[in-house]
């Protein structure tokens, strides 16, 4: 295991240089490039990268052309050991930017991790400037990424309507994203053909426009997308991201299959009104009917706010559109245009309300599955769901509202996790339900327990496939009280710890209050001087300290 060390050509004591350089911390390369390429690189070797920008093209040791990344390699690492590329130091992050040179001869990319790499982490590095991607993972073969608190800027410049943007996974299994953001890119996340991958607290924060110039993007400027593929995208979950006024979607599932997302939130896509713009917040499924249509995919705890068609004649706040088996539970979305949630295979504890088309309900179904949502202007449709009633009922905002104007800049990877902790942190304020609001205790179970003999168990049965209603670390809550943690998920059941006492056909949900769920994303918790969240994660939890809301 070795680690070599990069700096910017510039750098102020050790100055980078690919030709001159051997790679020690007192004479470094210029780029990773340069490092690869010259090293057997393999698992568990690192590359150290001193902060400062690394400007490809102000440096004379590069010619001007597209494939003059920072990184343009193939790279194996081992299970257990990854190649580890990183900032030396995370309060100084290395800035790999690339050239737009506006629009004439542009680099193409920051980073191109090319086909057939394994085992490879990036880690607290920034990218910008790249015409079309800041850091481009490469098809065929690749698998074990892992990309944490890394950020892509003004990435995605392409006059065309290609998929480009901050980040772009092409057909890569097994794949962890973690703490990132895109902002100011064409598109912020992509994942075409992508498989078993895991999108944590990531934010894409106005995709498609580029403040320095009068370039705005629409179509395809989404926050996060799926793409259309032979394979699909299969087995992605997506927890605690935000995507925020990006001009197409916030999040665009087409094509998308099997998907679980997460206690992720979408706010004024496509606020702008622009032409080509759908303006949905989630939106699963193909654009048009019959064509390989997304199915089985899970929204969990998901809010939509602001959502905006200029033309008025598409997407959802929420919307399945023409997708098959689609599940969504104990999600809101508020002040969108069309209906607020077009109401899935399943939909269950939902909040709806907003701008509504005449005839059209907020949350729009019927049948067994459509159970416990509540709405605003219309009737909510479905078993057990409750009449009209207005917001200043439901939540302690009396109108919700959410900024999607952040404060200070987006240079570093520090004032990214301050907004997203601050954004966050604004939702439990706006969406929490108050005390007698209609939707405490209004709620149902997820599933319920398939256990004729009852009894402790660790393992039980429940009657729906639960790997589609609950993920792993998930605190439960029995409808008799009892709690645990779950550890695994099989079709057909779960398993806690520690074990619990089970009654055949009682409720399972996430952990909550009162005497049943609440409706909605937030349950209500009296003894907090906010709310509790349900099933919150480590991380989360820390961003809501750091913000002040816990």
């Amino acid at each position: 295991m070795a680690t070599y060390w990069v700096a910017p050509h510039d750098h102020p004591t050790t100055p980078g240089h690919d030709t001159t350089g051997n790679g020690s911390e007192s004479t470094p390369y210029f780029t990773p490039f340069k490092t690869a390429s010259n090293h057997a690189l393999s698992g568990g070797d690192i590359i150290k990268c001193k902060g400062g920008t690394y400007d490809i093209t102000a440096s004379t040791q590069y010619s001007h052309n597209k494939n003059n990344c920072a990184l343009w390699n193939v790279l194996n690492g081992s299970s257990g050991n990854h190649i580890i590329i990183e900032s030396a130091d995370s309060a100084d992050p290395a800035i790999f930017k690339a050239s737009y040179n506006g629009g004439t001869d542009p680099q193409e990319k920051s980073f191109w991790l090319r086909s057939g790499s394994q085992y490879v982490t990036f880690r607290n590095l920034i990218f910008t400037e790249a015409f079309r991607y800041g850091l481009y993972v490469e098809d065929s073969a690749t698998s074990d990424i892992v990309v944490e608190n890394c950020l892509a800027h003004y990435c995605g410049r392409t006059t065309s309507n290609a998929e480009s943007g901050g980040f772009f996974f092409d057909s890569v299994d097994d794949l962890t994203v973690t703490d990132c953001a895109a902002t100011h890119c064409y598109a912020g996340f992509g994942f075409p053909e992508c498989d078993g991958y895991t999108v944590t607290n990531c934010t894409a924060y106005r995709a498609g426009e580029f403040p320095d110039t009068t370039q705005i993007y629409d179509e395809n400027a989404d926050g996060f997308h799926t793409s259309p593929g032979s394979r699909g995208s299969a087995n992605g979950t997506f927890k605690g991201c935000v995507a925020v006024a990006c001009a197409d979607d916030g999040f665009d599932g087409s094509y998308g299959d099997y998907h679980f997302a997460d206690d992720c939130h979408c706010v004024a896509s496509n606020e702008q009104g622009f032409a080509n713009g759908d303006g949905g917040g989630w939106k699963w499924s193909n654009h048009t009917a019959g064509s390989n249509p997304a199915v089985e995919n899970t929204l969990r705890r998901c809010i939509a706010y602001n959502c905006v068609f200029s033309s008025g004649t598409a997407s959802s706040g929420i919307s399945q559109r023409n997708a098959t088996d689609s599940l969504f539970f104990n999600c809101v979305s508020v002040k969108t245009y069309i209906s607020p949630i077009e109401v899935a295979s399943t939909t269950k504890n939902c909040i709806g309300a907003g701008f509504i088309k005449a005839g059209e309900s907020d949350v729009d179904g019927s049948g067994a599955n459509v159970t416990h949502n509540l709405s605003e202007d219309a009737s909510a449709s479905g078993t057990g769901s409750l009449a009209s009633q207005t917001m200043s009922s439901v939540f302690v905002d009396n109108d919700p509202t959410i900024s999607t104007s952040w404060s200070g800049s987006f240079n570093t990877i520090a004032e990214i996790a301050t907004n997203y902790a601050a954004f966050r942190a604004s939702f439990t304020s706006a969406f929490a339900l108050k005390a007698g609001s209609p939707a405490l205790n209004a709620g149902t179970w997820l599933t319920t327990i398939n256990e004729p003999a009852g009894g402790t168990k660790s393992t039980f049965s429940v009657d729906d496939d639960p790997r589609r209603r609950f993920l792993v670390g998930d605190v439960i809550k029995t409808e008799n009280g009892n709690t645990a943690t779950i550890t695994a998920l099989s079709a057909t059941q779960i398993t806690v710890t520690p074990a619990i006492v089970i009654t055949d056909g009682e409720g399972v949900f996430l952990n909550y209050y009162g005497s049943a769920p609440d409706m909605g994303a937030i349950q209500y918790d009296p003894s907090s001087t906010t709310t509790i969240r349900q099933g919150l994660s480590s991380i989360e939890e820390l961003h809501a300290i750091e913000a002040g809301a816990i």
